[in-house]
């Protein structure tokens, strides 16, 4: 038969001691993220993400569902992270813990109780990332749509040319996503639906995780995420900003 799944629970360890699902293993997805070149909240590289999923006690290939907080941030980071290093059976948990527990009301507390599994340093997929240089070369190109899903604040103080202003809470009511239908007609009007490479960035990467997750169950399969971010961008003199 099938695998079992796994759930892996990528919030803080106070939070998983406090109460998490049954057999859950635990990683908080914070650790996956590490300062590189001074830009902070970028994805580990693959021994650390070896390092810690195994640790974890995750093994590799099996089939995952990420429970966060609630918001949906931590378990889209998380799992673009796993799929960036070919880990492909990920899946998130709609309304993470809060939702799991209204619903089932089974919890249990306590450390985390896995046991550490050998993980192989995995190869990366490329086309999940991109970077600065890979946009500021597509700027002009028609089949390329930038979401922007920061704060329209933010958005407005200065952004990536030609990106369109989705802030990620509006992927959600409450805690859930909007269903399949509803995150369509968001997108619909960006281009992104029909784009050939639709490109989500925020500040430092974790916000465009969203973008990245919801674009998907939208409909459209070749997402990216430019983890490097607005960090990066407006850090860089030699690239172009609007406004």
């Amino acid at each position: 038969g099938a695998p079992p799944l796994r759930v892996l629970d990528v919030r803080s360890l106070a939070d998983f001691e406090a109460g998490h699902v049954p057999g859950a293993l635990h990683l908080d997805a914070s650790s996956l993220r590490a300062t590189v070149d001074g830009i902070s909240g970028q994805v580990v590289d693959a021994a650390s993400f070896a390092a810690l999923v195994g640790d974890a006690g995750v093994e590799p290939g099996e089939e995952l569902v990420m429970v966060d907080d609630g918001d949906g941030l931590q378990s889209a980071r998380a799992a673009w992270t796993f799929r960036y290093h070919q880990h492909d059976a990920v899946h998130v948990l709609d309304g993470g813990w809060p939702t799991w527990l209204a619903v089932t009301g089974s919890a249990e507390a306590g450390a985390p109780l896995a046991a550490p599994s050998p993980y192989p340093t995995p190869d990366i997929t490329p086309a999940l990332r991109v970077d600065a240089d890979w946009i500021a070369a597509r700027l002009e190109d028609p089949g390329v749509v930038l979401i922007d899903a920061r704060t329209p604040g933010e958005y407005d103080a200065g952004h990536v040319p030609g990106a369109i202003n989705v802030p990620w809470t509006t992927t959600k009511s409450g805690d859930p996503f909007l269903g399949v239908a509803e995150l369509a007609a968001l997108y619909e009007p960006t281009g992104a639906l029909t784009a050939d490479t639709v490109i989500a960035y925020c500040q430092t990467g974790t916000r465009a995780s969203v973008t990245w997750l919801t674009v998907q169950i939208a409909g459209h399969a070749d997402v990216r995420l430019y983890d490097g971010s607005w960090a990066e961008w407006s850090t860089r003199p030699d690239l172009p900003q609007e406004p």
